[in-house]
């Protein structure tokens, strides 16, 4: 089973923690809801390993904005970058695979291999999480873009449900 968890991270005066996604009350009382950029983490754990974690902490908002927009052009060649890291991550259909890799000026440094219908349903859960979370908190910075981000995840969990086969 795949699963895919985000966290906002949370700097105190002397140590630096992660607050998942699904901790409403906490990321209420710690995060400052009306800055501009969120960092933190992705982490999309399978049966061997996971991709991401804290080695590739960046802005968690463009990460899935990122993520998003890879599901919707996996058929293309193309990359989407970190916003505060020299480098970028690539998707890619590979038989009955989702490959991800993590890429410095076209160097392959890190790469993992999920199960194809798999981890495309685990992503787009996280993503719906993580942007109904946005949404509870009242992030300032989607405000006027959430449905949209929502309509496009809807609208990929469609078309990944037809493209696989199931109804």
């Amino acid at each position: 089973m795949i699963s895919v968890e985000s966290y906002f991270t949370v700097q105190d005066k002397k140590e630096k923690s992660w607050i998942p996604c699904s901790d409403l009350e906490k990321l209420s009382t710690h995060l400052p809801l009306t800055q501009p950029v969120f960092p933190g983490i992705l982490v999309i754990q399978g049966d061997e390993y996971f991709a991401f974690g804290e080695k590739y902490e960046d802005s968690i908002d463009q990460l899935w904005l990122g993520l998003l927009h890879s599901l919707e052009n996996l058929g293309e060649e193309g990359t989407s970058p970190f916003v505060y890291q020299p480098i970028d991550f690539y998707m890619k259909k590979s038989e009955d695979a989702l490959v991800i890799s993590i890429t410095h000026r076209g160097t392959i440094m890190d790469e993992w291999t999920f199960p194809f219908y798999e981890a495309v349903t685990a992503i787009l859960h996280g993503a719906e999480d993580f942007f109904t979370t946005v949404k509870m908190l009242n992030l300032q910075l989607f405000k006027d873009d959430i449905h949209l981000i929502q309509c496009r995840i809807i609208n990929l969990k469609e078309d990944y449900k037809k493209s696989s086969g199931s109804q």
